[in-house]
């Protein structure tokens, strides 16, 4: 006869608990624990009953001294599965585990859709459309990244049908796309200080917990649509793969089909009326044969009493003539446009000087003093009869005094997009009033109210606008006559950012006689460089092209009128496009021997970049204007 020990070398089956008395097999209810995740990763279903065998006998001791029957250590084991606390830690488990394994499908897909928003420009393209809209780059960025994050959020809800994970997986999104901006603001609000501000860190610190709130609330929105939504869109994908298998598309499955598709349709019709309905007015589509709407990147001009229209350049009486700083051109011949730059303009003098900022001398207090002018006739056909001129006199500006001040040109925005965005008014009265800059007067010339939405400020090849024209024979003029102006090309600067990056240096080297500072803010230097709508107002033809290219026109100066102009360049340099686009024109400058400065910005293409570098710009012009002798006495 066999021994129990041979029972068991035999593979025969060892019971797991050792009674007093045999009986019938029973059942035990299954519980979440570790068990249950085990049994998951070996393929058993973890919610089955366990069935415990019937205790069997007591057996004799075998040879090793062990009770066959007895094992304490499996009947303490089945004895902790039926506690509270087992249980409790087993749920506890069996959830982290489903976590992780749905978080790891959020994390891909957070993972390839930060990486598919960069190879495939989605965030470059999205940030050109809110740039449209008004948004500067940051805010851009920030937007979209939070609609990208919803979207990732979206997708992975589908995928996994989880809330919690999707909506984690939808913030990891909206954090990297939008780190590396945060990361650069923050290191350039940590470097500033004067005027524009010192860093705050508490301030800082609010500022993260509301990009965090702001992150979670998106996910969490486009997570939670998609779990409401997901019900239908896989009762759709099951009907659609039934109708495939069985070839044939009847009944339900021909319905659901033809309902998606029209809502397809629908969606791809609307989706860009409503696009037009933000950007420009709600009404914007009820109306035909208007003038061309204007988006939020610029003002609708309508109308205002306090916005005065000026039909022509007539000089106002109560200005003495003006005085010219150099024997030079006339306020009114310096503002005929140049018909050949590499044959005019005075060499620039020679001179040392001991100080540098004389205008601290005279050094005003105060705020200055914003005007609104129509200029007429506008620059366009098909548009507004007039456009918006906003000019800025300095603290300490009076009309009736001796005191002459040169000027900044600023184009193509208008003077409140700049106000609202980044609060140049005050900036530019801190910097005067602080004596980091000379008193001078500032002239926004808005392009908006024309039938091209970027105008590049240049003569377009249709003939439909003549802004450049327009900014030499009607502003210049009427600036010169009717304030107190140093009349001269040498106190003349242009100002821009972005677009108006292209049109300050454009508008300098086509007319070097009239101005000869340019400032530009991730700007770019060859006409037409960014595409549509860059490119519209120069059509196709490359001599049209070349004549509004900056980078082609200094090549076309004489070495004489190079010497008199001034470029300041604005950018952070590892910034795509802008970076090296500033790069390539300094390098340009520089094999040329014009006179520049290449600043290399902390801050990338924004409003914010404008105001961290504003001080270090007006302080370059302000020796630049002592060094040509702007401020001499005659």
């Amino acid at each position: 006869m066999a021994s129990p020990h041979d029972k068991m070398a035999d593979g025969a089956a060892e019971p797991r608990v050792s009674q007093p008395a045999a009986g019938p097999e029973v059942a035990s209810p299954v519980v979440g624990s570790a068990w249950d995740v085990a049994a998951t990763i070996v393929g058993l279903d973890p919610n089955a009953p366990v069935t415990v065998p019937a205790p069997a006998a007591p057996h004799s001791p075998t040879t090793d001294g062990i009770p066959v029957g007895g094992r304490p250590l499996m009947t303490m084991m089945d004895a902790a599965r039926g506690h509270p606390l087992a249980r409790y830690v087993g749920r506890a488990v069996n959830a982290a585990w489903s976590s992780l394994r749905d978080s790891a499908w959020g994390t891909l897909l957070a993972v390839l859709f930060v990486v598919a928003a960069f190879a495939l420009h989605w965030m470059a393209q999205m940030n050109d459309v809110f740039g449209q809209m008004g948004f500067d780059p940051d805010r851009a960025q920030l937007v979209g990244s939070l609609l990208l994050g919803g979207i990732v959020a979206a997708t992975s809800a589908i995928v996994s049908n989880r809330l919690r994970p999707a909506v984690l997986a939808g913030f990891a999104g909206a954090t990297a796309l939008f780190m590396d901006t945060f990361i650069a603001l923050t290191r350039s609000a940590m470097a500033s200080n004067g005027p524009a501000g010192v860093f705050d860190l508490g301030g800082w610190l609010i500022s993260v917990a509301a990009l965090v709130m702001s992150g979670l609330v998106a996910a969490w929105a486009g997570a939670a649509m998609a779990v409401v939504a997901r019900p239908a869109i896989t009762n759709t994908i099951d009907i659609v793969r039934a109708g495939v298998e069985q070839r044939e598309m009847r009944g339900r499955a021909a319905r659901r089909i033809g309902a998606v598709a029209l809502a397809v349709v629908v969606l791809a019709a609307t989706a860009p009326v409503f696009s037009d309905l933000v950007n420009y007015t709600v009404d914007v589509h009820m109306l035909y044969g208007g003038p061309p709407p204007i988006g939020l990147g610029g003002p609708v001009l309508t109308p205002d009493p306090s916005i005065g229209l000026v039909s022509d350049a007539s000089s106002d009486p109560s200005i003495p003539p003006a005085a010219t700083a150099s024997p030079t051109a006339s306020a009114s011949a310096a503002a005929q446009p140049s018909t050949s730059p590499a044959d005019s303009a005075t060499p620039v003098p020679t001179r040392t000087y001991t100080d540098l900022t004389p205008w601290h001398a005279w050094i005003p207090s105060g705020v200055g003093t914003a005007r609104s002018v129509g200029i007429q006739p506008a620059p366009w056909t098909g548009g507004e009869n007039y456009a918006e001129v906003t000019i800025v006199t300095p603290p300490g500006y009076n009309p009736k005094g001796k005191r002459r001040y040169p000027v900044i040109y600023e184009a193509p925005y208008a003077f409140e997009h700049w106000n609202e965005a980044m609060g140049v008014s005050g900036l530019l009265d801190s910097l005067t009033d602080k004596g980091y800059m000379p008193a001078a007067i500032v002239v926004a010339m808005s392009t908006a109210g024309g039938p091209i939405t970027d105008s590049e400020c240049t003569d377009s090849f249709d003939g439909r606008e003549w802004f450049d024209k327009y900014v030499v024979n009607q502003v210049v003029p009427y600036i010169d006559s009717h304030y107190l102006t140093i009349a001269d090309a040498r106190a003349r600067a242009t100002l821009g950012a972005s677009q108006g990056g292209y049109c300050a240096p454009a508008l300098a080297s086509r007319h070097p006689d009239v101005f000869s500072t340019s400032i530009s803010f991730s700007g770019y230097y060859h006409a037409g460089l960014l595409g549509p709508p860059s490119s519209i107002p120069f059509g196709t033809d490359k001599d049209f092209i070349d004549a509004g290219s900056p980078d082609v026109l200094l090549t076309r100066m004489s070495p004489a009128v190079r010497q008199t102009q001034y470029y300041i360049v604005i950018a952070k340099l590892d910034q795509a496009l802008y970076g090296p686009e500033a790069s390539r024109f300094a390098t340009v400058l520089f094999s040329l021997d014009v006179p520049h400065e290449l600043f290399d910005s902390t801050t990338p293409h924004g409003w914010t970049q404008m105001k961290r570098e504003f001080q270090r710009a007006m302080e370059a012009w302000g020796t630049r204007l002592v060094l040509t002798g702007v401020f001499d006495t005659p």
